[in-house]
């Protein structure tokens, strides 16, 4: 492969890659069918921890949590993922194994593609192979900021860091508090549901969040930043 040259042109977008991925891949096998595309509904599982990885995941739009189960049962919440993102892209080049689960959390489309072809694909294009490698630094970048929350905080700045997560553009723009449940928001935060249930009625006594008709309200952002540094 040729080194990198200095004047990369940037992909500035996860769609842009995914575009000039297929478009390379239908192009080198001339435009023969390499994907398809899957609905799954709220709840159902996209791939599970452990099985055999076949096919790398687009997410048309949607909303994905991926969670992990330890050994002994306990489910973590390790990120949510929204529209047009890929699903299983960290292990691309490593384990011929899913590390986590992947679930919809409402009505979801997805395109798989073949694991192998885009394999092909990153080796040949320099552009993918540099989009990816700053893909894999901005995961790393957030599983090491997740790893200090998790295990630095308390239950209060734990829970505080979590919904200022999912307040977060991206999962806002999919209702994302109208779609996550009080047990996922407590898997999120790494707290027992008991905490999360009797933290949350904290916050809504404080004025910080309210809820109405099933969907809740942070009307003060600002207080839970406080309490996740306080944490």
């Amino acid at each position: 492969m040729d080194n990198f040259p200095d004047d990369i042109e940037t992909i500035t977008s996860t769609y842009e890659m995914f575009q000039e991925l297929t478009g390379m891949i239908k192009a080198e096998m001339n435009n023969a069918f390499i994907s398809r595309d899957v609905n799954y509904t709220r709840g159902e599982t996209i791939f599970k921890q452990g099985t055999f990885i076949s096919h790398i995941v687009f997410i048309r739009n949607g909303l994905v949590k991926a969670s992990v189960e330890s050994d002994n049962g306990r489910t973590t919440v390790v990120k949510l993922i929204s529209s047009n993102q890929f699903l299983g892209l960290p292990v691309l080049f490593g384990s011929d194994f899913h590390g986590m689960s992947c679930t919809a959390m409402k009505d979801t489309c997805v395109c798989q593609v073949k694991r192998e072809y885009i394999q092909e694909a990153f080796l040949k294009n320099v552009r993918l192979t540099h989009f990816i490698m700053e893909y894999y630094n901005r995961e790393f970048l957030y599983l090491y900021d997740r790893l200090s929350n998790t295990s630095a905080k308390n239950n209060h700045g734990k829970l505080a860091q979590s919904f200022l997560y999912l307040l977060k553009d991206e999962f806002m723009k999919e209702d994302v508090f109208k779609h996550i449940t009080r047990k996922e928001i407590a898997e999120l935060a790494t707290i027992s549901l008991e905490s999360a249930n009797k933290l949350i009625n904290e916050l809504k006594n404080d004025l910080i969040i309210r809820i109405e008709e099933g969907n809740t309200i942070v009307d003060r952002p600002d207080l839970l930043e406080h309490l996740s540094r306080l944490g």
